[in-house]
């Protein structure tokens, strides 16, 4: 059977997200996420330009929160506030250089490092990275122009004696034109955001994914909603949701965080 692959995209979480006006892909990195610790504290990005124009670029930071609603989507800040459950970082972290020009289909390497460490408190410190062009193409190139072309990049720090708890909960299915809807609940303890991907297993055969899911420090859960498109393998009477973090946790370093079976209904 094909595998199936979902991806859900809840904001800016768990990978980059792009905003782009009119050329897909207009500027790339490298990375979708930097976790800095008291190993790390300096991380290079490289930052292509894949438009067939000079672009400037600038860097900024953004803030996020994820809301305490049912499906934990991320909100735009408009401007600093002190949020419960958030310690912000952009203070504690230095962009070199924070302007710069890249010719066509070329790159660069910025510098981030973190300035300030230990912070006051144990646990996470979050900001989110902004890079976007600051010039338009020229009028008469092939494309059109791109102002505003970004990504954005989630920044954490981490100090001290960090805890991190997942569970899956609440499960259900349903079953709806011959196709299952997968619902549960992914909540979270600890002083530090989870993240990972969500694999669906059917008689040890992966029948969906969900990656880059995340759950912040200012909320304790988020509903999780899968759908699985193709046919059930034969035999396929209960299925395994498994939550597995990246090789890179500093916490999990790859092995499952947490997971949950639930059995398929009589037809």
């Amino acid at each position: 059977m094909k595998q199936a692959k979902i991806f859900l995209i809840y904001s800016i979480i768990l990978l980059s997200i792009a905003i782009y006006s009119n050329i897909a892909v207009a500027i790339s990195i490298k990375t979708n996420r930097i976790i800095f610790n008291e190993n790390k504290q300096q991380e290079i990005v490289t930052v292509k330009n894949n438009t067939n124009v000079e672009q400037s670029y600038i860097v900024t930071w953004l803030h996020y929160k994820m809301q305490n609603d049912k499906n934990g989507k991320l909100k735009l800040l408009s401007k600093y506030e002190q949020i419960k459950g958030i310690n912000w970082a952009d203070d504690m972290i230095r962009v070199e250089p924070d302007k710069f020009t890249i010719p066509p289909h070329s790159q660069k390497q910025i510098k981030l490092s973190v300035i300030s460490y230990p912070p006051p408190k144990t646990g996470e410190y979050r900001t989110h990275l902004q890079i976007k062009t600051i010039t338009e193409t020229n009028a008469n190139a092939s494309h059109a122009a791109i102002a505003n072309a970004g990504i954005v990049t989630p920044i954490f720090i981490h100090h001290g004696n960090l805890t991190a708890k997942a569970e899956i909960k609440d499960t259900k299915i349903n079953k709806f034109d011959n196709k299952y809807l997968i619902d549960f609940v992914l909540a979270r303890q600890g002083n530090i955001s989870v993240y990972g991907n969500i694999n669906i297993f059917c008689v040890g055969k992966v029948i969906a994914e969900v990656n880059g899911i995340a759950v912040y420090t200012e909320v304790n859960q988020k509903n999780i909603s899968i759908k699985i498109p193709n046919k059930l393998p034969p035999n396929c009477n209960e299925l395994e949701i498994k939550y597995i973090s990246l090789p890179s946790d500093n916490i999990f370093k790859g092995q499952i965080i947490t997971q949950n079976k639930i059995k398929i209904p009589d037809n």
